[in-house]
Protein backbone atom coordinates (compact mmCIF):
# COMPACT_ATOMS: atom_id res chain seq x y z
CA UNK A 1 0.00 0.00 0.00
CA UNK A 2 1.42 3.47 -0.75
CA UNK A 3 1.58 6.08 1.86
CA UNK A 4 -1.00 8.84 2.17
CA UNK A 5 -0.24 12.26 1.87
CA UNK A 6 -0.98 14.43 4.89
CA UNK A 7 -2.55 18.02 4.36
CA UNK A 8 -1.75 21.09 6.61
CA UNK A 9 -2.98 24.19 5.86
CA UNK A 10 -3.94 27.74 7.74
CA UNK A 11 -1.91 29.48 10.34
CA UNK A 12 1.54 27.92 12.15
CA UNK A 13 -1.46 27.39 14.92
CA UNK A 14 -3.83 25.56 12.79
CA UNK A 15 -1.15 23.55 10.86
CA UNK A 16 0.28 22.41 13.84
CA UNK A 17 -3.16 21.67 16.02
CA UNK A 18 -4.32 19.01 12.50
CA UNK A 19 -0.88 17.43 12.44
CA UNK A 20 -1.28 16.87 16.19
CA UNK A 21 -4.91 15.57 16.03
CA UNK A 22 -4.44 13.63 12.89
CA UNK A 23 -1.59 11.83 14.37
CA UNK A 24 -2.04 11.63 17.93
CA UNK A 25 -1.93 8.09 17.83
CA UNK A 26 1.07 7.56 16.39
CA UNK A 27 2.85 10.47 18.34
CA UNK A 28 2.00 8.78 21.87
CA UNK A 29 3.54 5.41 20.13
CA UNK A 30 6.53 6.92 18.65
CA UNK A 31 6.87 8.86 21.89
CA UNK A 32 6.92 5.23 23.72
CA UNK A 33 9.49 3.98 21.39
CA UNK A 34 11.75 7.13 22.33
CA UNK A 35 11.53 6.66 25.82
CA UNK A 36 12.43 3.28 25.05
CA UNK A 37 15.44 3.89 23.30
CA UNK A 38 16.48 6.20 26.09
CA UNK A 39 16.59 3.96 28.36
CA UNK A 40 18.41 1.60 26.99
CA UNK A 41 20.92 4.27 26.16
CA UNK A 42 21.29 5.62 29.81
CA UNK A 43 20.80 2.03 31.68
CA UNK A 44 24.29 2.42 32.83
CA UNK A 45 23.32 5.87 34.47
CA UNK A 46 22.71 7.32 37.65
CA UNK A 47 19.13 9.01 38.67
CA UNK A 48 21.39 12.29 38.93
CA UNK A 49 22.84 11.94 35.45
CA UNK A 50 19.15 11.18 33.96
CA UNK A 51 18.11 14.27 35.39
CA UNK A 52 20.60 16.19 33.89
CA UNK A 53 19.12 15.13 30.35
CA UNK A 54 15.70 16.12 31.12
CA UNK A 55 16.81 19.54 32.15
CA UNK A 56 18.93 19.63 28.62
CA UNK A 57 15.51 18.36 27.14
CA UNK A 58 14.00 21.45 28.88
CA UNK A 59 16.70 23.74 28.17
CA UNK A 60 15.86 22.98 24.32
CA UNK A 61 11.83 23.73 24.81
CA UNK A 62 13.04 27.13 26.68
CA UNK A 63 15.40 28.61 24.19
CA UNK A 64 13.00 26.90 21.41
CA UNK A 65 10.10 29.46 22.90
CA UNK A 66 12.57 32.17 23.47
CA UNK A 67 13.19 31.83 19.36
CA UNK A 68 9.53 32.08 19.38
CA UNK A 69 8.32 32.57 15.58
CA UNK A 70 5.92 30.49 12.89
CA UNK A 71 7.71 27.09 14.23
CA UNK A 72 7.49 27.54 17.31
CA UNK A 73 3.54 28.86 17.23
CA UNK A 74 3.12 25.07 15.55
CA UNK A 75 5.07 23.19 17.78
CA UNK A 76 3.20 24.14 20.79
CA UNK A 77 -0.04 23.63 19.19
CA UNK A 78 0.82 20.55 18.17
CA UNK A 79 1.94 19.21 21.70
CA UNK A 80 -1.39 20.51 22.73
CA UNK A 81 -3.37 18.69 20.30
CA UNK A 82 -1.39 15.48 20.37
CA UNK A 83 -1.89 15.84 24.33
CA UNK A 84 1.73 15.65 25.44
CA UNK A 85 3.65 18.41 27.43
CA UNK A 86 6.47 20.69 25.78
CA UNK A 87 9.70 18.17 27.23
CA UNK A 88 7.65 15.01 26.03
CA UNK A 89 7.30 16.28 22.34
CA UNK A 90 11.43 17.19 22.74
CA UNK A 91 11.99 14.06 23.40
CA UNK A 92 10.45 12.79 20.80
CA UNK A 93 11.06 15.53 17.94
CA UNK A 94 14.93 16.09 18.66
CA UNK A 95 15.75 12.85 19.86
CA UNK A 96 19.31 13.53 18.49
CA UNK A 97 19.58 17.10 19.33
CA UNK A 98 19.34 16.26 23.22
CA UNK A 99 21.56 13.54 23.89
CA UNK A 100 24.27 14.68 21.57
CA UNK A 101 24.11 17.88 23.55
CA UNK A 102 24.59 15.96 26.84
CA UNK A 103 27.20 13.36 25.19
CA UNK A 104 29.39 15.56 23.44
CA UNK A 105 30.64 16.81 27.05
CA UNK A 106 31.26 12.97 27.65
CA UNK A 107 33.47 12.17 24.53
CA UNK A 108 31.46 9.41 24.12
CA UNK A 109 32.71 8.28 20.28
CA UNK A 110 30.51 6.50 17.97
CA UNK A 111 32.10 3.86 15.75
CA UNK A 112 28.70 2.94 13.62
CA UNK A 113 25.23 3.72 11.72
CA UNK A 114 24.37 7.65 10.47
CA UNK A 115 22.48 8.91 7.31
CA UNK A 116 23.77 8.96 3.91
CA UNK A 117 23.04 12.05 2.61
CA UNK A 118 23.82 13.87 -1.31
CA UNK A 119 23.36 16.60 -3.39
CA UNK A 120 23.99 15.70 -7.49
CA UNK A 121 24.13 18.09 -10.22
CA UNK A 122 24.71 17.60 -13.84
CA UNK A 123 26.29 15.55 -15.64
CA UNK A 124 25.23 13.13 -12.52
CA UNK A 125 21.78 13.96 -13.44
CA UNK A 126 20.20 14.76 -16.68
CA UNK A 127 18.42 17.66 -14.99
CA UNK A 128 18.86 20.54 -12.35
CA UNK A 129 19.80 19.40 -8.94
CA UNK A 130 19.07 16.50 -6.93
CA UNK A 131 19.32 16.17 -3.53
CA UNK A 132 18.62 12.44 -1.69
CA UNK A 133 19.36 10.94 1.25
CA UNK A 134 18.72 7.00 2.99
CA UNK A 135 17.17 8.31 6.59
CA UNK A 136 18.95 6.15 8.92
CA UNK A 137 17.52 6.06 13.01
CA UNK A 138 17.77 3.60 15.70
CA UNK A 139 15.58 0.95 15.09
CA UNK A 140 12.95 1.59 17.43
CA UNK A 141 12.94 4.88 16.00
CA UNK A 142 11.53 3.83 12.35
CA UNK A 143 8.13 4.13 12.13
CA UNK A 144 5.57 6.34 11.49
CA UNK A 145 7.28 8.48 8.69
CA UNK A 146 4.75 10.70 6.55
CA UNK A 147 4.90 13.16 3.65
CA UNK A 148 3.15 16.55 4.53
CA UNK A 149 1.55 18.95 2.57
CA UNK A 150 2.00 22.17 3.83
CA UNK A 151 -0.11 25.17 2.78
CA UNK A 152 0.46 28.60 4.74
CA UNK A 153 -1.38 31.24 4.61
CA UNK A 154 1.83 33.27 4.46
CA UNK A 155 4.25 31.39 2.23
CA UNK A 156 4.54 28.84 -0.60
CA UNK A 157 3.15 25.62 -0.51
CA UNK A 158 5.41 22.61 0.09
CA UNK A 159 5.97 19.03 0.69
CA UNK A 160 7.92 17.96 3.47
CA UNK A 161 9.09 13.99 5.11
CA UNK A 162 8.80 13.75 8.75
CA UNK A 163 7.84 11.60 11.38
CA UNK A 164 4.59 11.60 13.59
CA UNK A 165 5.29 14.93 15.72
CA UNK A 166 8.50 15.46 14.25
CA UNK A 167 9.79 18.39 12.66
CA UNK A 168 10.56 18.02 8.21
CA UNK A 169 13.99 16.04 7.13
CA UNK A 170 13.80 16.64 3.89
CA UNK A 171 11.27 19.29 1.39
CA UNK A 172 10.68 20.84 -1.39
CA UNK A 173 8.54 24.39 -1.92
CA UNK A 174 6.30 25.58 -5.19
CA UNK A 175 9.51 28.14 -5.64
CA UNK A 176 11.87 25.52 -6.42
CA UNK A 177 14.01 25.72 -3.05
CA UNK A 178 14.80 22.41 -1.43
CA UNK A 179 16.73 21.29 1.58
CA UNK A 180 17.55 17.63 2.93
CA UNK A 181 19.87 17.60 6.29
CA UNK A 182 21.47 15.30 9.16
CA UNK A 183 23.10 16.38 12.35
CA UNK A 184 26.37 16.79 13.69
CA UNK A 185 27.99 15.82 17.24
CA UNK A 186 29.57 18.90 18.13
CA UNK A 187 31.99 19.60 21.31
CA UNK A 188 30.75 23.18 21.84
CA UNK A 189 26.72 22.46 21.54
CA UNK A 190 24.72 24.72 24.04
CA UNK A 191 20.95 24.13 23.74
CA UNK A 192 19.08 26.72 21.74
CA UNK A 193 17.12 26.02 18.63
CA UNK A 194 16.56 22.29 17.28
CA UNK A 195 17.70 22.30 13.32
CA UNK A 196 14.78 20.95 12.41
CA UNK A 197 12.41 24.06 13.90
CA UNK A 198 15.15 26.24 11.54
CA UNK A 199 13.67 24.10 8.60
CA UNK A 200 9.81 24.15 9.45
CA UNK A 201 10.37 27.97 8.23
CA UNK A 202 12.84 27.81 5.39
CA UNK A 203 10.89 26.02 3.71
CA UNK A 204 8.44 28.32 3.63
CA UNK A 205 10.77 31.28 2.35
CA UNK A 206 10.60 32.30 -1.78
CA UNK A 207 14.45 32.70 -1.99
CA UNK A 208 17.39 30.86 -2.19
CA UNK A 209 19.65 33.10 -0.71
CA UNK A 210 17.33 34.25 2.19
CA UNK A 211 17.40 30.06 3.00
CA UNK A 212 21.15 29.97 3.12
CA UNK A 213 21.16 33.23 5.13
CA UNK A 214 18.78 31.78 7.56
CA UNK A 215 20.33 29.15 8.37
CA UNK A 216 23.78 30.50 8.76
CA UNK A 217 22.33 32.66 11.27
CA UNK A 218 19.91 31.16 13.17
CA UNK A 219 21.19 29.69 17.08
CA UNK A 220 21.57 25.94 16.67
CA UNK A 221 21.15 23.07 19.21
CA UNK A 222 24.33 20.87 18.76
CA UNK A 223 24.98 20.91 14.75
CA UNK A 224 24.10 19.93 11.51
CA UNK A 225 24.64 19.73 7.71
CA UNK A 226 22.85 20.59 5.34
CA UNK A 227 21.72 20.59 0.93
CA UNK A 228 20.23 23.62 -0.15
CA UNK A 229 19.22 24.28 -3.52
CA UNK A 230 16.69 25.62 -6.07
CA UNK A 231 15.40 25.37 -9.51
CA UNK A 232 17.72 27.74 -10.98
CA UNK A 233 20.58 25.27 -10.49
CA UNK A 234 21.95 27.31 -6.98
CA UNK A 235 23.51 24.71 -4.56
CA UNK A 236 25.56 24.46 -1.52
CA UNK A 237 26.37 21.92 0.93
CA UNK A 238 26.91 23.91 4.22
CA UNK A 239 28.43 22.27 7.76
CA UNK A 240 27.35 23.85 11.31
CA UNK A 241 28.76 24.53 14.41
CA UNK A 242 27.17 26.88 17.35
CA UNK A 243 29.23 29.45 15.84
CA UNK A 244 30.94 28.27 12.96
CA UNK A 245 30.12 27.32 9.15
CA UNK A 246 31.79 25.85 6.48
CA UNK A 247 30.72 25.66 3.01
CA UNK A 248 31.33 22.90 0.26
CA UNK A 249 30.68 24.31 -2.97
CA UNK A 250 29.51 21.61 -5.64
CA UNK A 251 29.92 22.61 -9.37
CA UNK A 252 30.28 20.96 -12.66
CA UNK A 253 33.86 19.59 -12.27
CA UNK A 254 32.41 17.75 -9.00
CA UNK A 255 29.11 17.07 -9.90
CA UNK A 256 28.50 14.93 -6.29
CA UNK A 257 28.65 15.83 -2.66
CA UNK A 258 27.96 13.58 0.06
CA UNK A 259 27.90 13.80 3.87
CA UNK A 260 27.03 11.72 6.84
CA UNK A 261 26.95 12.43 10.66
CA UNK A 262 30.62 13.70 11.00
CA UNK A 263 31.88 17.28 9.88
CA UNK A 264 34.59 16.66 6.43
CA UNK A 265 35.97 20.52 6.93
CA UNK A 266 39.17 20.94 8.29
CA UNK A 267 37.39 24.60 9.91
CA UNK A 268 35.33 22.04 11.80
CA UNK A 269 36.60 18.65 12.65
CA UNK A 270 38.55 19.50 15.90
CA UNK A 271 34.59 20.37 17.52
CA UNK A 272 33.54 16.65 16.30
CA UNK A 273 32.69 14.83 19.26
CA UNK A 274 32.23 12.11 17.33
CA UNK A 275 34.95 11.89 14.82
CA UNK A 276 34.40 8.22 14.42
CA UNK A 277 31.28 7.46 12.70
CA UNK A 278 31.44 6.14 9.30
CA UNK A 279 33.13 8.18 6.06
CA UNK A 280 31.31 10.25 3.81
CA UNK A 281 34.48 10.58 1.54
CA UNK A 282 33.94 6.34 1.56
CA UNK A 283 30.19 6.43 0.71
CA UNK A 284 31.09 9.10 -2.18
CA UNK A 285 33.58 6.86 -3.40
CA UNK A 286 30.97 4.01 -3.69
CA UNK A 287 28.04 6.34 -5.27
CA UNK A 288 30.84 7.73 -7.83
CA UNK A 289 31.26 3.85 -9.03
CA UNK A 290 27.37 3.13 -8.78
CA UNK A 291 27.20 6.10 -11.02
CA UNK A 292 29.95 5.30 -13.71
CA UNK A 293 27.59 2.37 -14.80
CA UNK A 294 24.46 4.91 -15.11
CA UNK A 295 25.74 8.69 -16.23
CA UNK A 296 23.11 11.11 -16.39
CA UNK A 297 20.20 9.87 -13.98
CA UNK A 298 17.05 10.67 -15.44
CA UNK A 299 14.45 9.09 -13.01
CA UNK A 300 14.15 8.64 -9.03
CA UNK A 301 14.44 5.17 -9.15
CA UNK A 302 17.59 4.97 -10.79
CA UNK A 303 18.80 6.61 -7.82
CA UNK A 304 16.72 4.87 -5.38
CA UNK A 305 18.77 1.67 -6.67
CA UNK A 306 21.47 3.17 -6.00
CA UNK A 307 21.09 3.89 -2.48
CA UNK A 308 19.60 0.35 -1.99
CA UNK A 309 22.91 -0.63 -2.45
CA UNK A 310 24.52 -3.50 0.52
CA UNK A 311 28.34 -3.43 -0.24
CA UNK A 312 29.87 -2.55 3.02
CA UNK A 313 32.35 1.16 2.18
CA UNK A 314 33.98 2.14 5.08
CA UNK A 315 32.69 -0.58 7.40
CA UNK A 316 28.96 0.41 6.51
CA UNK A 317 26.47 -0.19 3.45
CA UNK A 318 24.33 2.68 2.08
CA UNK A 319 21.21 0.78 2.86
CA UNK A 320 21.27 -0.39 6.16
CA UNK A 321 19.27 -2.81 8.33
CA UNK A 322 21.06 -5.62 8.87
CA UNK A 323 22.79 -6.61 12.04
CA UNK A 324 22.66 -2.89 13.26
CA UNK A 325 21.18 -0.53 15.71
CA UNK A 326 20.85 1.78 13.00
CA UNK A 327 17.96 0.85 10.36
CA UNK A 328 17.58 3.10 6.98
CA UNK A 329 13.94 4.59 8.02
CA UNK A 330 13.14 6.15 4.25
CA UNK A 331 14.90 6.86 1.01
CA UNK A 332 14.41 10.69 -0.15
CA UNK A 333 14.70 12.13 -2.80
CA UNK A 334 14.24 15.97 -3.76
CA UNK A 335 13.94 17.34 -7.28
CA UNK A 336 14.13 20.95 -6.74
CA UNK A 337 13.25 21.68 -10.90
CA UNK A 338 10.26 19.68 -10.95
CA UNK A 339 9.38 20.53 -7.25
CA UNK A 340 8.69 16.74 -6.61
CA UNK A 341 9.39 14.74 -3.53
CA UNK A 342 10.32 10.82 -4.43
CA UNK A 343 10.30 8.40 -1.25
CA UNK A 344 9.78 5.59 0.22
CA UNK A 345 9.15 4.40 4.10
CA UNK A 346 11.35 1.79 4.38
CA UNK A 347 14.55 0.08 3.38
CA UNK A 348 15.07 1.40 -0.49
CA UNK A 349 15.90 -1.90 -1.25
CA UNK A 350 12.33 -3.36 -0.16
CA UNK A 351 9.81 -1.21 -1.26
CA UNK A 352 7.80 0.81 -4.04
CA UNK A 353 8.98 4.23 -4.63
CA UNK A 354 6.35 6.98 -3.99
CA UNK A 355 6.30 10.45 -6.20
CA UNK A 356 4.64 13.37 -5.09
CA UNK A 357 4.68 16.67 -7.32
CA UNK A 358 3.81 20.18 -6.30
CA UNK A 359 3.09 21.57 -10.23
Amino acid sequence: MMPCVLRLCGSPEAMGRQHGHLLKGEIHQRLESAWKWWRRCTAGESARQRLTWLRWVHALVAEFQRWGGAAWEEWQALAQAAQVSPEELMLLTAWHDWPEVWLSRQSVAATAGGCTAALLRTPAVELGIWLAMNWDVPAELAQQVHVFYREPDDGPRALVVSAAGGFPMAGVNEVGVGFIWVDRACREAPPPIPPGAIFTEIIHLSHFDAAVRALRETPRASGLAAALADCGAHATVLELAAERCAEHPVTHHHPLRVFANHYQSALLQSLDAWPKRAASEGRETRLLELLENCRGLTSPEQLQSLFADHAASAGESLCQHHGSEQQTAAFVAVLCAQRELAYTVGPPCQQSLARQSLL
